[in-house]
């Protein structure tokens, strides 16, 4: 609510930001700005949130992970697709399902308030917390699967594919490329990023205050490089906070 209400004030009441004017005045133009800025900042806030979780907790916390992330997450795109086709029943159950795809996993962003601040010290044990912003940063990822597994059924009952091959299709480039490739380039580059801030800070060229600032431009590297590759680079930025925080022990 806070940030709506302070996007709102300067753009309408103090215009000071003016996204008609950073295009070439067209509405793909500002769709475009507007998704790219959001990006930046939801892939900035994922890397943070990964290194404010404790050195390897996704590994010790793998089996409350799996349980959310695998038959949760599941129940939760079912449930969600059934929810959108019986309010929308012209659409078809596999439109419903990419609907709910979008909206089954749960925001990172949007899940600070249950994990940070007053609220949350009061009323949400810290365990939990952190549960909850780890399946946060990673369901985002995880989503993939979900979202292309309909849009591949939509395109293979328009062209006449196969079901072998939409299976295919979706198992090596979704699975294979978009989700396990972001993860492994996730991890290599909060590796490579962790083992370079040590360096720097053993060598004097770096002090610890800066931390913030490589982590920032660390998301920012894993959000460019990831867009080039056309991988989850949502994805790789979470993975990469938590490589970045790990420690050596």
């Amino acid at each position: 609510m806070i940030s709506l209400l302070v996007g709102t004030f300067l753009s309408q009441i103090v215009p000071i930001i003016r996204p008609s004017q950073y295009g070439c005045h067209g509405v793909h133009d500002i769709d475009s700005i507007t998704f790219s800025l959001s990006r930046l900042v939801l892939g900035i806030q994922l890397v943070l949130a990964g290194v404010q979780l404790p050195s390897r907790y996704i590994s010790t916390a793998q089996r409350s992970l799996f349980y959310l992330l695998g038959p949760g997450l599941v129940l939760t795109w079912l449930v969600s697709g059934l929810l959108v086709w019986s309010m929308i029943s012209r659409l078809g159950f596999v439109y419903s399902l990419a609907i709910a795809a979008c909206v089954a996993p749960t925001d990172p962003v949007l899940s600070n308030a249950i994990v940070h601040g007053r609220f949350a010290e009061l009323n949400t044990p810290k365990p939990l917390q952190r549960l909850i912003l780890a399946e946060s940063g990673l369901n985002d990822g995880l989503g993939y699967p979900f979202l292309f597994f309909a849009l591949h059924w939509i395109k293979q009952s328009h062209y006449g594919n196969g079901l072998q091959e939409m299976l295919a299709v979706w198992t090596g480039e979704t699975w294979g490329y978009i989700v396990i490739f972001s993860v492994i380039y996730g991890a290599a580059a909060g590796y490579a990023a962790r083992k370079l801030l040590v360096l720097a800070v053993s060598k004097n060229w770096a002090e610890n205050a800066a931390c913030v600032t490589f982590v920032i431009a660390l998301g920012l590297f894993v959000l460019g490089t990831g867009g080039i590759l056309n991988t989850d680079d949502i994805l790789a930025c979470f993975v990469a906070g938590c490589v970045f925080g790990w420690d050596e022990k």
